[in-house]
């Protein structure tokens, strides 16, 4: 584990299963940290992902040890989660591009995990959305 590629299907493995927000994000810094391909956060406002669960991943390595402690407090599940999203089309136009934040980005437009997944998930099915 490590690579970003396994965070995003973990990430995604930890939104159908309704798993703790605070848990999933714990989850993916240890990945980032632990893995045998340590992944560096990139700061979402300067760096897209070709996919969303990845921009998910990477957003939920700059969740503090403060936010954790509230996640857990309040119980949230990781599809209640407030994200902010930006899609782009890619460079190339062949695909979209996500870059995620999670909580409240004035620059970005704000969901939920369970809203953004379901939207993908529909988006992936060839239904125009977002």
């Amino acid at each position: 584990m490590g690579t970003l590629a396994e965070m995003a299907v973990q990430v995604e493995h930890c939104i159908r299963h309704s798993q703790p927000a605070a848990g999933t994000a714990e989850l993916m810094q240890a990945l980032a940290q632990f893995g045998p391909d340590q992944w560096a956060p990139l700061s979402p406002p300067r760096h897209a992902f070709n996919d969303f669960y990845a921009a998910l991943a990477n957003a939920l390595l700059f969740v503090n040890e403060l936010e954790l402690a509230e996640l857990r407090r309040a119980e949230l599940r990781i599809e209640d989660l407030l994200v902010s999203v930006r899609k782009r089309w890619s460079h190339e136009r062949q695909g979209f591009t996500y870059s995620v934040v999670a909580g409240v980005s004035c620059d970005y437009s704000y969901t939920t995990v369970g809203q953004a997944h379901g939207l993908i998930q529909s988006e992936l099915n060839g239904d125009p959305v977002f």
